[in-house]
């Protein structure tokens, strides 16, 4: 088999230069290890989702000029790369480039050509399913397959599918993939090599860059070989990718993370030192008036067992002082909602002069079934500078909390059992407010995604004033989400891109 080098990394839209000198001395030292074929993944020169940068003539003579640069310092070594090519449609297709000794041939949508050695060889990118018969048919002894795919949890098993039919075409198929976190998208990587006509399969790893000078390392604390048949351990390492490399390209060496015993803060301070390290974050405890001793406890005991750092700041005292200004206005009013938010909107400003000191950026801890259903508080707990379970339903985030358990004890196990509570009031409960979250869970996934209409879930026999109610929060809620930190995404119905049908 042929010697082939996989470029799995991240290529930003906002950096050609740079994406321009990562190909170029990754091809160079493959080259110079005796490499036959360095094969880039799709949108590697003009970076991730080029988008609207199409319409820019300064950024379409940047992609080329970078394309004509590498080009032209190829040798015996066969580069294959992309880029963008712009439809009157506004859509854009790429044009595939196979690169060597300083000359090119190339092609839109899918090229075919001869290797060096006159067997046969066919570009074409992973997702464009029509172009697999075309390999079905002709049978290259190469089949080329880039991709820029990011983490769709949805999808997922469709494009394995896709891309084993693909293999079976060809004597050897090549797979590869960007790997990282780009604009809040997770690429997952798994760049892979098959052989005997997809027989056999040698993959990198998910979520992992991977280049000729630096061997694919995952973050610290995973565990060897993860089991991907488990879509849990799928989330989790994504998530930790994604907080790992948002922090890596922005400067972000360490996190701050509001702690209330509930299980979604027990869930992102894990993440967050595996992103980071236990010594480069921290845990902040405010209890008030109405928190319990065992939500001070469990938050407790899981900064104990991460690690952490950690502080507990009784709000009580501010609060009064709040409670107290406001009294001309508040005077002879029953205690609500301004008075819970109150409380909320305290910590959410205690979080951020931590930051602000130490800093670390604040991690959001709020969950989608949450925030569909606006149940969170703006400039409060909604706060933070990037939202890491915000694509994950209230069941998954449970489900999150027993995999990072699974090999010892890291969330509490009174963080998972009991019931959540917001603990803004006495004896309070998040039920009090919503439906039950596996009810919300249901009716949510019809509507996100299956895209059914109210009538057509209260048809699936979901309870009607239910349904009429979680939807009216959803669109009522919009508001909120859209003064929220960016969510992580993990599928194809991030809830900031929701619009109401």
């Amino acid at each position: 088999m042929k010697r082939i080098i996989l470029l799995q990394t991240a290529f930003s839209a906002d950096d050609i230069n740079g994406n321009q000198r990562v190909i170029a001395e990754a091809y160079g030292k493959a080259a110079a290890a005796g490499a036959e074929i360095v094969a880039a993944p799709l949108q590697a020169v003009c970076g991730f989702q080029p988008g609207r940068r199409l319409a820019s003539p300064a950024y379409v003579k940047a992609y080329c000029a970078a394309a004509e640069e590498l080009i032209a310092a190829t040798g015996n070594t066969l580069l294959v790369f992309d880029l963008p090519l712009l439809l009157q449609d506004g859509n854009y297709t790429p044009l595939f480039i196979a690169a060597r000794n300083g000359r090119a041939e190339r092609a839109a949508g899918r090229l075919a050509f001869q290797l060096a050695d006159g067997q046969s060889a066919l570009v074409c990118a992973a997702n464009e399913a029509h172009a697999y018969p075309e390999a079905e048919t002709t049978k290259p002894d190469l089949l080329l397959l880039p991709d820029c795919h990011a983490l769709a949890l949805e999808r997922e098993a469709e494009r394995d599918r896709r891309l084993l039919r693909a293999a079976a075409a060809a004597a050897t198929t090549v797979y590869v993939n960007q790997a990282g976190e780009l604009d809040y998208h997770i690429l997952t990587g798994g760049s892979s090599i098959f052989t005997d006509y997809g027989q056999k399969r040698t993959s990198l790893p998910l979520f992992a860059e991977s280049l000729p000078d630096r061997p694919a390392e995952r973050h610290a604390a995973a565990p060897a070989a993860p089991d991907y048949t488990d879509q849990t351990a799928l989330v989790h390492d994504a998530l930790v990718c994604g907080i790992r490399d948002y922090g890596r390209r922005n400067g972000i060496k360490s996190a701050i993370v509001g702690l209330s015993g509930g299980i979604d803060s027990s869930v992102v301070l894990p993440l967050a030192v595996e992103a980071f390290g236990a010594q480069n974050v921290f845990g902040l405890m405010m209890p008030s008036r109405f928190s319990t001793d065992h939500s001070v406890n469990d938050a407790v005991q899981l900064a104990r067992n991460t690690g952490v750092g950690y502080e507990i700041i009784a709000i009580e005292p501010l609060y009064t002082t709040f409670l107290k200004q406001l009294e001309p206005v508040f005077r002879n009013t029953p205690f609500g909602l301004a008075e819970e938010n109150l409380q909320a909107r305290i910590r959410g400003n205690l979080l951020m002069a931590v930051s602000n000191k130490k800093g670390g950026i604040v991690l959001n801890t709020s969950n989608k079934s949450e925030s569909a259903c606006g149940y969170g508080t703006l400039y409060g707990d909604l706060c933070g500078g990037l939202s890491v379970i915000g694509d994950l339903y209230k069941s998954q985030v449970y489900d999150l909390a027993r995999y990072l358990n699974r090999e010892r004890e890291t969330v509490p196990p009174n963080c998972i059992a009991k019931a959540p509570s917001a603990e803004l009031r006495p004896n309070q409960k998040d039920s009090d407010s919503l439906p039950d979250y596996d009810l919300i869970e249901r009716i949510l996934r019809a509507h996100l995604e299956q895209g059914r209409t109210a009538a057509e879930i209260i048809a699936q026999g979901l309870p009607q004033a239910d349904v009429e109610r979680v939807l009216r929060l959803l669109r009522n809620s919009a508001y909120k989400r859209l003064q929220t930190p960016p969510v992580l995404r993990l599928t194809d119905t991030v809830l900031s891109d929701y619009r109401p049908f």
